[in-house]
C-alpha cells in the first residue's frame, strides 16, 4: 500500500521543528558528539593498524613456508617420514588445528565477555590485548597445516588442516568492520 505525496507532506509537518533559540545548544551538542565519534574512530583505526601488523607478521612466514615446501615437493627434495610418525601426527595435528582455530577462540572470547560483563565499558588497551592474544593463538593453525603438508600426512588430515588454517586466516583477519563490531559489543571507550 503506497502513500500519496500529501500523506508524506502531512507526516513531515508533524515532526517537531527547531526554534532559533535551540540552535546554539544543539550545535554545541552535535560538535561534542562529533568530537567523541572522531576520537572513537581514530582509536579503532590505530587498533586496526596494530592488529593487522601482528596478523601479517604471523601470516607471511607460513605463506613463504608453503611456497618453499611446494617447490621442494615438486623437485622431490623432501623425503616422507616413517609410518608410525604419520599415523600419530595426522590425528594430533588435526585435533590441534581444531583446538587452536575453533575451540580456543570460543573459550577465550567467552572468558573475556564473562570478565567484562559487569563493567560499564572496556578500555581500548584491554580489547587490544584480547584481540592480539586471539590472533597470536589462532595464527598457529597455518603452521600446523604447513607441517601436515610438508610431512605428507594422509589426505584427510592434510586437507582438513589446510581448510581449518584457511578458516582461521579468513575469519580472524582484523578488518575495520569486525573491530568496530567488537568495540560496540564490549562498549570500548
Amino acid at each position: 500500500m503506497e502513500k500519496s505525496n500529501s500523506e508524506y507532506r502531512q507526516n513531515f509537518r508533524s515532526f517537531p521543528t527547531l526554534h532559533s533559540s535551540d540552535t546554539p545548544a544543539l550545535h554545541k551538542e552535535l560538535c561534542e558528539l562529533n568530537t567523541l565519534t572522531k576520537a572513537w574512530l581514530a582509536g579503532g583505526i590505530k587498533m586496526t593498524r596494530e592488529l593487522k601488523r601482528t596478523y601479517f607478521i604471523f601470516l607471511l612466514p607460513s605463506i613463504l613456508g608453503f611456497s618453499l615446501a611446494g617447490g621442494a615437493k615438486a623437485y622431490d627434495l623432501i623425503e616422507i617420514g616413517s609410518g608410525n610418525f604419520i599415523q600419530i601426527a595426522g590425528p594430533t595435528i588435526f585435533i590441534l588445528c581444531v583446538a587452536f582455530a575453533i575451540a580456543f577462540p570460543i573459550f577465550y572470547r567467552t572468558l573475556f565477555a564473562h570478565k567484562s560483563r559487569d563493567l560499564i565499558c572496556v578500555s581500548e588497551k584491554e580489547l587490544l590485548k584480547f584481540e592480539r592474544t586471539l590472533i597470536n593463538v589462532v595464527m598457529i593453525t597455518p603452521y600446523l597445516a604447513l607441517i601436515a603438508y610438508v610431512f605428507d600426512l594422509p589426505r584427510f588430515y592434510t586437507a582438513s588442516a589446510i581448510l581449518i588454517g584457511l578458516y582461521a586466516v579468513y575469519y580472524f583477519y582484523p578488518s575495520k568492520s569486525r573491530l568496530a563490531f567488537e568495540r560496540r559489543i564490549f562498549r570500548v571507550k
